[in-house]
Formats: structure tokens, C-alpha cells, sequence
């Protein structure tokens, strides 16, 4: 479903709550039959072969909708073939977060570097490890492919009107409301104020199709209905995501640790807060989460 000629995008980054957000992208692209595919990094649709950037790819392939999890600006192409949205988070809970998920919880299947860090994180204590864990996720190499996190915020442009820029502490605080606009600002949005029988008939087939995907697709529909929006996003909320715990009760353990925005203050010493003010403080103030070195 491309607007004129433009191909659907979600540009996010490491522990910015991408696995719930392609969870929903998902379901929203099998309800509208759109042909969906998502990366980690340009080594997965083969860059280092073809030189395609993402936007030569998604024409090439004929993709609906793209997600370029450690998304950088220098491999999209030209930006203005998309019409997406972006996701940040404060860089402070982003390592924080990764701390606990590269120490005990997120897979190694594929991410040897991750294999090799948790064993250094294994034998440090923890102040020591959230350290080194700074500097492992300001590069963030996957599989061979440094991803370059830190910078490739720093020098993502945030003033394109093609692109949605969203907090992942604003999608927290509000999924529903957040995925209504996501989903307006792609022009995927059903604004039917109540369900219709061609809606009831589009989520029948849906549930059908997801049953007996060898059944053919029916035709695609106009929009997805703002009630089987806000479903798929009930059924990836956190408090099911993490098997019933609520936002702040923390399992570091699980891959949904905690769910909290500011959990940095509870981690970060004063050896942190020199660190990321020496290295990073200018991140902070481009994505708006400071204002000066002041914190």
C-alpha cells in the first residue's frame, strides 16, 4: 500500500521497544495484505554485495512496508521515498535496558559479538559492567556490522515531514493513542467511527487466513478499523508481554525487564554520569532529553 510511490517505514533502535512495535506491525500488515519485511542492519538485505540502500531495496523487492531496527540515515537512500515513523529513547535507559538484556536475556542466535560481551559482563560487577556496556552499545556491532547507535541518532534527521517522530516513553505512557497515530500518519487508518458488516468481514477473514494461511488472501482492505487496532495493541501489552507483571515491577531476567521510563537514575553512578556527559551529552540535548550538562 504505498502512497504515491512511497514505501510505509518504522525506523527504530535497540532496546527502543522495537520487538512489541513489529508485533503489531505485523498483524497490521497481514490484515491489509501488505508485503512486510524487516531488518537489523543493512548487512541483512545484503548491502555489502548489492550497495542497495533501503529505498533501491524496497522498490526492488516491490515491500508495502519496511522496519530498519538500527535505522541510519546513510543507508535509507533517498529518505524522501518513505513515509514512516521513528522511535528514541532517553540514551541513558537504552543502556541501562541493554544492560540487563546483553547480561542475562536477549538471544545470542546470530549476534556473535553479544555472545562474547555477556561472557566480559558475567565477570565484572555491575557498576563496572554498566560501563563497559556503554561503550558496547554506542557502536552496537551485530554480526559483523557496527551499527553505530550513538551516532547514527545524533545524525538521524528530525525535521522531515515524511517521518513521525515518537518517544518511546510517549508509546509507553500511551500505546492506543500512539498507534491511532502512527497508524493515521501512514494513511493506513480506518476512521469508520463503529464497525461495519465489510469490517466485520475483513476481521473474519483475517482471523481465518492467520488460521489456514493456505487459504488465498482476500482483497486488501481500505484501512484497518481503529477497534482491531487497539486489540493488537492489547494483545502486546506489557503486562501480558511479560506474563502478568505491571509496569515498574521489574524482572531482570526477562527481556521485558521493567517497562519504566527514568530507570537510569536508579543505576547510574556518578562514574556514569561523567562518562555519558564526556562522551554523549550532546546526544541528550539534540533528542531533547537535557538541555545543558546540568543533570
Amino acid at each position: 500500500m504505498k502512497q504515491s510511490g512511497k514505501t510505509l517505514g518504522y525506523f527504530g533502535h535497540h532496546k527502543c521497544g522495537s520487538t512489541m512495535i513489529l508485533r503489531i506491525i505485523e498483524k497490521v500488515s497481514r490484515y491489509l495484505n501488505l508485503s512486510h519485511r524487516h531488518f537489523h542492519s543493512p548487512k541483512e538485505w545484503g548491502y555489502e554485495d548489492t550497495r542497495l540502500p533501503l529505498d533501491a531495496l524496497s522498490q526492488q523487492q516491490g515491500l508495502d512496508f519496511v522496519s530498519y531496527i538500527s535505522a541510519d540515515s546513510k543507508f535509507l537512500g533517498d529518505a524522501t521515498r518513505f513515509r514512516g515513523f521513528h522511535v528514541v529513547r532517553d540514551p541513558r535507559d537504552i543502556v541501562v535496558s541493554s544492560y540487563f538484556s546483553h547480561r542475562y536475556s536477549h538471544p545470542t542466535v546470530g549476534w556473535p559479538e553479544l555472545e562474547d560481551f555477556r561472557k566480559v559482563l558475567e565477570k565484572l560487577p555491575k557498576d563496572e559492567g554498566m560501563l563497559e556496556n556503554i561503550k558496547f552499545t554506542a557502536e552496537l556491532p551485530i554480526d559483523g556490522w557496527k551499527t553505530d547507535l550513538f551516532r547514527s541518532l545524533q545524525s538521524w534527521n528530525y525535521s522531515s515531514e515524511n517521518v513521525l517522530e515518537l518517544r518511546f516513553e510517549d508509546l509507553v505512557a500511551n500505546p492506543y493513542q500512539s498507534f491511532l497515530n502512527i497508524c493515521d500518519f501512514l494513511g493506513l487508518l480506518d476512521n469508520t467511527d463503529f464497525p461495519s458488516f465489510s469490517s466485520l468481514l475483513d476481521v473474519s477473514l483475517y482471523r481465518l487466513h492467520n488460521r489456514y494461511p493456505w487459504l488465498p488472501l482476500s482483497e486488501r482492505p481500505d484501512g484497518v478499523p481503529g477497534w482491531v487496532l487497539l486489540s493488537f495493541v492489547y494483545e502486546n501489552r506489557f503486562s501480558k508481554l511479560s506474563a502478568g507483571r505491571k509496569k515498574g515491577e521489574e524482572d531482570v531476567k526477562s527481556h521485558y525487564r521493567k517497562g519504566q521510563s527514568g530507570d537510569w537514575r536508579n543505576h547510574f553512578t556518578d562514574a556514569h554520569k561523567t562518562y555519558f556527559k564526556e562522551h554523549y551529552n550532546n546526544l541528550l540535548v539534540t533528542l531533547g532529553y537535557e538541555k545543558d550538562m546540568g543533570w
